[in-house]
This record gives structure tokens, sequence and C-alpha cells, in this order.
């Protein structure tokens, strides 16, 4: 009996002992600050290839409010409408459009992509970059691995569109193990050891302050199959340059990380400053000693119809379906004086989208136009102003033509016509209208194709300010740049 006692006392303190164990590491796991900052600031990323079937997953973070970093290569073969973006903080899949990405996806060179996601919850955190990481520092990787998450009936829930169900945020831990410049490359990637595999593709690698060190990207494994894996992430200092690029804000954290500093402490050092992508950051007001500098608005620049001047004009719908698109390389110009504009999207080169974009806006105009918006960020004006400064040298059309960049032409009116054109082989010219139908022609030696396809033009616009139809190409050849493309009216 007593030996019963005994033990029956000794289990209930054993089972209270475990009780008050459990409770304790549940207390501490959900006030962990650390967990808490990642929970609010990593977000799962849905992508809806657009060939095929199925959904890819990815993960992104906050980099600044609405503005959310991935890779590119998660979104890539997607169609714009079809990727979303889902957390317990921020709620069930929501769509998000491209504000940004990189050329390509290729191993060894920038693999990024930045996603709008709009009415942000004020929940949602961004975590700051930071430059500095060592060996054997101790890192923590963010993220919604596929192992994982798949396995979880929250996402075969979420996927069946149950508004309540999301997945939870995968943590794993690991250190440092060497950063290196991979042979073709100039991007500096971090091999570590905390475990990722498909799906944290996008996610951060941060350290124990919870400041972003690396994107992780991708898992290398030897060829021979000797089970070798290396798990990489993309340095910071690539991101940074990215972002500065597309003129995208983020917040950079200054100094390291003290062992048992903990994020709260971190933030409030006053050790962060935030910019808007510009290349050269400007240093943060001096402030109160033991006072954190105020830093600038992470959306300081970003591109509203409402707020900039089109709202005076009468196509403000317009100027917004524009700026909702989410295509690539796109740019909006627009003549101060008469609010008249133009845009242009889906260009090879951002450096394209700009010259595209000034060029129809100046023909609608007859006048030089200033640059208004380039992949959602607005461009600065100067006292309110935006400067008119056309630029030739930096912008002369490429000379070879090319049916995908004909400007004011409609896609119907580039898979008929032009491809008629593009296919004859006889001496021919096209001339354009930049507010209506051009017209092309053929003859017997090229300059009686060029009076043929202007004498055209000018009949078919009549009603339309004839004099402002211009010669575009002759045969397979573009005669002009930017400016001398204007009417001749227009020339000073």
């Amino acid at each position: 009996m007593m030996t019963k006692l005994g033990v029956r006392r000794g289990g209930r303190m054993a089972l209270a002992a475990l009780v008050l164990l459990l409770m304790s590491f549940a207390s501490a796991q959900a006030q962990n600050p650390l967990v808490q900052h990642l929970d609010r600031g990593v977000v799962l990323v849905l992508a809806k290839p657009a060939q095929g079937r199925g959904i890819s997953i990815g993960t992104g973070f906050f980099v600044a409010p609405g503005l959310v970093v991935t890779n590119r290569h998660v979104i890539e073969g997607a169609a714009p409408e079809d990727i979303f973006l889902a957390s317990r903080t921020i709620g069930p899949p929501r769509r998000a459009t491209v504000v940004a990405q990189s050329p390509s996806s290729r191993a060894g060179q920038a693999d990024f992509a930045v996603l709008r996601l709009d009415n942000t919850p004020p929940a949602a955190r961004v975590l700051p970059l930071t430059r500095r990481v060592e060996r054997l520092q101790e890192v923590v990787a963010a993220g919604y691995p596929g192992i994982v998450v798949m396995a979880d009936d929250q996402f075969r829930r979420m996927v069946e569109g149950e508004r309540g169900a999301i997945p939870e945020m995968a943590l794993t831990s690991g250190e440092v193990t060497v950063t290196q410049t991979p042979a073709g490359s100039r991007l500096e990637t971090i091999i570590h050891t905390a475990q990722i595999s498909g799906g944290n593709s996008g996610g951060p690698l941060v350290d124990r302050c919870g400041r972003v060190t690396g994107v992780n990207t991708l898992v290398r494994t030897e060829r021979a199959g000797g089970g070798g894996r290396a798990l990489t992430a993309l340095k910071t200092d690539g991101l940074i340059e990215f972002l500065q690029q597309h003129r995208i804000a983020f917040t950079e954290a200054q100094g390291g990380c003290a062992p048992g500093q903990t994020i709260a402490e971190a933030a409030s050092a006053g050790s962060g400053r935030s910019q808007a992508g510009a290349a050269a950051p400007t240093a943060p007001a001096a402030a109160s000693a033991g006072a954190p500098a105020t830093p600038r608005s992470p959306l300081a620049g970003q591109f509203h119809p409402e707020a900039s001047p089109l709202a005076r004009g009468a196509s403000l719908d317009q100027v917004r379906r524009y700026a909702d698109s989410a295509m690539p390389n796109r740019a909006l110009a627009f003549n101060p004086e008469t609010l008249r504009w133009a845009g242009a999207d889906n260009a090879p080169t951002r450096e394209e989208a700009i010259r595209f974009a000034l060029e129809r806006c100046e023909f609608l105009s007859g006048a030089a136009c200033a640059l208004l918006e380039v992949n959602g960020t607005q461009e600065p004006a100067r006292d309110g102003k935006w400067a008119v400064q056309p630029q030739p040298s930096l912008v002369i059309t490429d000379t070879r033509f090319s049916i995908e960049r004909v400007p004011f032409v409609t896609e119907q009116q580039r898979r008929s016509w032009l491809t008629r054109y593009q296919r004859e082989t006889r001496p021919k010219a096209l001339a354009l209208h930049p507010s209506s139908e051009g017209a092309y022609r053929t003859g017997e030696t090229a300059e009686q194709a060029q009076q043929a396809a202007l004498s055209e033009c000018r009949q078919r616009n009549a009603q339309r300010n004839p004099e402002r139809c211009f010669l575009y190409a002759t045969d397979d050849r573009i005669p002009a740049g930017r400016l001398t493309l204007q009417p001749t009216r227009d020339r000073s």
C-alpha cells in the first residue's frame, strides 16, 4: 500500500512537473519575439503556372509596407492574375501584383522579384536588411517548405477555399558555413546549415535579431551522387542593389547583432535607416541623444494616380488601369501643360519602356514630355514641377524593324496588316499616325513606297490632323530616333 501510495504520489509530482514544463515551453514559444517577428513578416507565395496544372509555392517577406520580396523563379511562368500571398497575419490568399523582377532566374545571377499587396494589415511587419554576416553566426530560415506545408491539412483546406485555414510557417536554425562568390557570378552567396527545401525559395535567412542576411534560393547537390548538399542564400548585398536599381524602399540595419540582444533592443538602438532605393542613400537626420532617427517613409516615391498630376485630367480611370497592370518594364510619360499621357509596358528592358513611353507621349502631345512613373515608382519632381528634358542621345530608336516595337498600334493590327508588312518582299514603307491608324504600301522603288504610304495615311486621317502622319519604316529599317520622329511643325 505504501509503495502504491508512493508511486501514485511520485506519479502526480512527475505529471505536475511535466505539465509545468510544457506550459513553460509553450509560453516561451508564444512569447519568443523572433518567432512573432517572423510570423508577422513572412508570407506564403502561391503561383499558378500559365501552362500546366497545380500550384507552385514559395516564400516571401515584407521589405516595406505592402511590398514583398521573393525569388523570381517562384512566380516565373505564372499569369499576372494568378499570384497570391497568404499568412496567418495577412489572412487567406490575396492577389498580388509584380512590381519588379530580375531579368532572369539563372543560377548565379540575381533572382529577385517584388510583389505589391494592397491594403496590408497593420500587423504585418517589415524585416530590416543587414549586410553583416560571419562564419559560425547563428541564423534562422523562415518559410513554407513544400515537404512540410503540403502535408499540413490546413494547406489542403486553404486550397479548397476554407477561409480560416492557413498553414503555419516553418522555422529551422543553423549556422553560416561560408560566404562565397560562385564561378561566373558577381553575387555573393551564403552557405548555411539551416534546413531548407523546395518552397523555402524567396524566404529570409535572418540573424538572431530578426534581420535579413540573405534570401534562400536553392539547394546545390553533388553531381556524382555523393549526397553532399549546399543550402544556399543570396547575400543581402545583391538584394539591396536590386532594390536600389528599381527605386524600391527598404530598411537597412547598421551594426552587429550582440549576443543576447533581443529584437526590441535592436530596434530601439536606432541602428536602422529607411531608404527609398536611391543609389547613394542619404544619412539619417540628427536626433536627440538616445532617440532613434526618424526614418523616411518606406513608400516614398510610390506611384498613386489620384496623387499624381494626371488626377486633374479626364482619363484618370485609364491611368488607374495602367497603374494596376502587373506587366514588367513599364513606364508612363506626360506633358505637364496639356496632361496628355502615354504608357508602355512589357518592354524588353526598363530603358526601352522609358523610350517607348516618351516617344508615344511626344507624338500624341506634339511637344516634349516628362517621365512620370517607371515600374510603379513615381519619378521625383523638383519644386513640384516635372522637368521636360528630352535626351535623344540616350534613347535613339533601334534602326532594325521589329513588329513587337511598332508604337501606336493595337495588338490586332500587329497580328494582321503589320504581319503582312513584315512578310512583304517588295520595296515597302510604313507610315504611322500617333492617335489613329497608319498604312503601308509597296512600290517599284523605296521612294515610291514612301510617298504612297504617307499619302494613304493622310487620307485615312483627313479629319485627325493628317500632317501628323510620319514615315516609320522603309523596308526593314527605321530611319529615325526619338526626336526626329516628331512632326515637322514641332521641330526646333
